[in-house]
């Protein structure tokens, strides 16, 4: 995604909190519905963009419909930059029908913010939107598709995230290995010696930091990872022994890391 969408995104969440912050119970500026849609339909631009201010100070759900019709209607660019951005901020999956329009928008920074906004409001067919994004012909968007998925848990996007690594898309690493099963394990340390290290690594260490994944297949990853006998190899052990919790529980994995790097000759 890129960086004056996060940018806008990070700057509407510091505003929503500094206008929910400001008295105990009270969520921002009192508004009424009728008077936000008269504000919406405005066709002074100014007036537009105070009502869409107002909504994301608000955090009021009951606004979302009222926006997501007047994105429908059309918006001129900027104010509809802010418009996503708002709808992103409330998080609500009533927006995903709008969201999911603006996914295929002809702009590719709409559909990056689009993007942001399935991933904060995980509306019903989010997953299914994020998937299709991974074919944008954007690559920000394709990225923030792929690191999307993992973080909305969209268990049944790992073929699709497959098939975008093996497109290129980095980013599908790091969803994969938060995403996939122990028996596609097996497929993530396929891509071990056919591309560079460092392109599947971020898929094997979220597989070794999860929690509910089994200790024999991530003892296998280390296995695996150690049988390379690469310098890059035993670097990626040495860093994830020194990274597992020295503790009890995790015992057996650190020593098995670090047993594993000290196979390897410098």
């Amino acid at each position: 995604m890129r960086g004056s969408t996060i940018a806008a995104v990070g700057l509407a969440l510091l505003t929503l909190a500094a206008g929910t912050a400001e008295g105990q119970g009270r969520r921002g500026p009192r508004a009424r519905p009728a008077e936000i849609e008269e504000q919406l339909a405005s066709a002074d631009r100014d007036v537009v963009q105070t009502a869409i201010e107002t909504i994301g100070l608000s955090g009021n759900p009951r606004f979302v419909p009222l926006l997501a019709a007047r994105i429908m209607k059309g918006l001129p660019p900027e104010l509809l930059e802010t418009a996503v951005d708002t709808l992103t901020v409330l998080g609500r999956p009533e927006a995903g029908d709008v969201l999911f329009v603006l996914a295929s928008h002809r702009r590719a920074e709409i559909r990056a913010r689009a993007v942001a906004g399935i991933i904060s409001c995980r509306p019903e067919g989010a997953s299914s939107a994020l998937q299709s994004a991974l074919s944008d012909l954007d690559p920000h968007v394709r990225s923030a598709a792929a690191v999307g998925l993992g973080q909305i848990e969209a268990a049944g996007a790992t073929d699709a995230l497959f098939h975008a690594l093996d497109r290129n898309i980095l980013e599908a690493a790091t969803s994969l290995g938060q995403l996939v099963a122990a028996g596609e394990v097996a497929r993530v340390l396929g891509y071990l010696g056919q591309v560079p290290l460092d392109v599947v690594t971020p898929a094997l260490s979220e597989i070794i930091a999860r929690e509910n994944m089994e200790q024999e297949t991530k003892l296998e990853v280390l296995g695996r990872i150690a049988e390379l006998a690469t310098p890059d190899a035993r670097q990626f052990l040495v860093d994830m022994a020194e990274s597992v919790p020295n503790d009890r529980r995790h015992r057996a994995l650190r020593e098995a890391a670090t047993a594993a790097a000290e196979r390897i000759v410098q």
